[in-house]
């Protein structure tokens, strides 16, 4: 008979442990379970689900309502769907938070259900760009333009959504536009009409580069001349 390497005594005591371990094992991955269940699914079981659903934002973290002011402007939307004094203060608080993505799809979603305005849609363009997603840039830029045509400032932000993805003719258009919407361009910064000239290189015409460069100094140009930019 093989010499038992310790007492029969201890090795009955051992056997009956291991289904206590296993026991104890399987409480104790239930219950990390079922705390990481709580933590990431706090937004589906929140009084405040209908708004994160609404606005796009049910990828948010569990503890996102948890900070300052952010319950009080779910609880404003929760009544209230449309309530524009609370969406922007709530989609600014989601971007400051590190959650760009959702402050834009909960403005852009907000906007589908309830109208857009300029504020919510430069909170979306700016933090579409922050995370690189130019072309989402782009689409919330176009909506911007559709909203005012006049605006120079929105044919501004669509050049540079342009100029990102490298598509340097319609940069350019919306650039030009931009300094034909001003009354007086004597207002305008130089690097205004740098930014142009960089977009004519950029298509292969260095020549008419020239010209907006010349028109940012105006006593050197005859009289009208600085509308004028190369077709």
């Amino acid at each position: 008979m093989p010499e038992r390497l310790v007492p029969a005594a201890d090795a009955e005591r051992s056997g009956n442990l291991f289904p206590v371990v296993l026991v104890l094992a399987s409480l104790c991955a239930i219950a990390a379970g079922g705390y990481f269940y709580l933590q990431t699914s706090t937004i589906f079981l929140s009084p405040y689900k209908s708004v994160f659903e609404q606005l796009g934002a049910t990828t948010l973290p569990a503890d996102f309502q948890k900070l300052q002011g952010a319950s009080r402007l779910l609880d404003q939307l929760h009544r209230e769907p449309c309530d524009r004094a609370a969406i922007v203060p709530l989609t600014k608080l989601m971007e400051q938070a590190g959650y760009p993505r959702e402050s834009a799809r909960s403005a852009q979603k907000f906007g589908e259900r309830c109208g857009y305005d300029d504020e919510l849609l430069e909170a979306a363009y700016a933090a579409l760009t922050r995370v690189g997603d130019l072309g989402g840039a782009l689409s919330v830029a176009n909506q911007m333009v559709g909203l005012d045509q006049a605006r120079g400032r929105y044919r501004f932000l669509r050049g540079t959504a342009y100029e990102g993805l490298k598509n340097y003719k319609a940069a350019l258009s919306d650039y030009i536009s931009t300094l034909q919407l001003f009354t007086n361009l004597s207002n305008v910064a130089g690097s205004e009409f740098y930014r142009i000239s960089r977009m004519y290189d950029a298509i292969g015409r260095p020549c008419d580069a020239i010209t907006p460069l010349e028109m940012s100094f105006p006593t050197t140009l005859p009289s009208g001349k600085r509308s004028r930019f190369p077709k």
